[in-house]
């Protein structure tokens, strides 16, 4: 048993990943590679981006920016995972034959540009003649150009889908928001010391060849009020593989054969939507990306446990049972790392949903599923007691192995962030 430095966060939200839903609604004819009419086609709410981008770099995480919890694991999702182009990459197609044409900046003068991801986070842009190194705020109007088929042409053989479709990812935002870990006050260790406190976010805007207009993340996936639509973390090292049932890491880091990357993967970079659960692994220092600075880091089965607890995978093998919108705490057994923000921790937890084992099995013990009050409120005048009882045994009967009932000793204990194991998920209502 460990004591271990509070971590939680109000709600998760289990989208990993960017979707891109296309629509035509402008009815009007663009032509190819018109930028200024293609984004006039499809205008961005600049106020909803801007708010998410301007607000305070320091200070509480409003519990909606902690995103909601739900089972979507962004499975399919053909832009989830690109490789970077040349020079840097190998500009290779994904699994869903989407590849990078180019990257360049907006303006008359456009110049080409090569991609990068440098200290795994940061996008670059490197020019030539005259040299320069565009990063940060200076990205701001550079588009990402994509090719691949247009939507419902994957593997057909219809003549209408031989022609590829041209995608633009139009950077129009940029700023740095702080991770949601820190050091202990008053903490010595170097190695959390050179841990980085701030991770770029960019805001885009997508457009299509043939003049329709797309949006960047998957609408409901977010509670807030104004519009998060395509503000997203940009980072490298870790992939995402849902070729199985399930969603399995593997990293530029990992160990064990089944958690390495292979000699095509090195230069695959994510875009993850704000918000989303792989936005809040990369948070939540649980990415190769942002630990680049130390040694000591959670590893592959450490982030592969915390992404089972964000979307709901008790058992380990894919079946998740959540909803969206779930309120739910966390913490986690990696110190010397602490909540940066009141919001981020288990302060008002009142029952345990779950601990989790290090090892990415799924859950050690299962005390009060999260969906106890949802199933109550659906049940009026239910027995809560009952509904527990036939949640966890929903949930047990999809296991190929046993997962026994957290004790009361366990329950106390995690409350006090004690506990065997690696992490914590816990509920704010009571338990039965």
């Amino acid at each position: 048993m460990k004591k271990v430095l509070g971590l939680a966060i109000l709600c998760v939200v289990v989208g990993l990943v960017v979707a891109v839903v296309c629509c035509h609604g402008s009815g009007r004819s663009v032509p190819h590679g018109s930028m200024l009419a293609r984004l006039r086609a499809c205008p961005l709410d600049a106020s909803g981006v801007g708010r998410v981008l301007a607000e305070p770099l320091q200070g509480d995480c409003r519990p909606t920016d902690c995103g909601t919890n739900g089972p979507w694991a962004g499975q399919g999702n053909k832009y989830r995972s690109l490789h970077l182009p040349g020079p840097k990459g190998t500009g290779a197609s994904n699994d869903h034959q989407l590849h990078i044409v180019s990257f360049r900046t907006a303006g008359p003068d456009r110049r080409d540009l090569a991609m990068d991801i440098v200290d795994g986070d940061h996008l670059v842009g490197v020019a030539s003649n005259p040299a320069a190194v565009l990063t940060g705020p200076d990205l701001v109007d550079a588009e990402i150009v994509l090719s691949g088929p247009k939507p419902g042409c994957e593997h057909s053989a219809d003549p209408v889908c031989q022609t590829p479709q041209s995608y633009y990812l139009v950077i129009k935002g940029y700023a740095e928001k702080p991770f949601w870990t820190s050091c202990a006050p008053g903490d010595i260790d170097p190695a959390c010391a050179k841990l980085p406190t701030m991770t770029p976010v960019y805001a885009f805007q997508v457009t299509t060849g043939d003049g329709g207009c797309a949006v960047l993340c998957e609408p409901g996936i977010t509670d807030r009020d104004d519009d998060l639509a395509g503000t997203a973390v940009v980072f490298r090292g870790d992939v995402y593989d849902d070729a199985g049932k399930g969603v399995k890491i593997r990293s530029i880091d990992g160990m064990a054969p089944a958690e390495k990357l292979n000699s095509s993967e090195s230069d695959i970079f994510n875009i993850a939507c704000y918000g989303t659960a792989i936005s809040k692994l990369h948070f939540l220092h649980h990415t190769s990306a942002a630990m680049t600075t130390v040694s000591s880091k959670p590893n592959v089965a450490e982030r592969q446990a915390i992404l089972q607890l964000l979307t709901g995978d008790y058992c380990g093998n894919g079946d998740l049972h959540t909803v969206n919108g779930l309120p739910l705490r966390l913490d986690y057994n990696h110190p010397p790392h602490q909540p940066a923000f009141a919001n981020v921790g288990l302060n008002g937890a009142q029952s345990i949903d779950a601990l989790w084992s290090a090892d990415g099995t799924g859950a050690v013990c299962i005390g009060t599923p999260r969906l106890t009050d949802v199933e109550a409120a659906r049940l009026p005048g239910g027995d809560r007691k009952a509904i527990e009882q036939s949640l966890v045994d929903k949930i047990t009967a999809g296991c190929d192995r046993a997962i026994p009932r957290c004790t009361a000793a366990q329950r106390a204990d995690a409350l006090n962030r004690v506990f065997a194991g690696y992490a914590i998920s816990a509920n704010s209502f009571a338990a039965p």
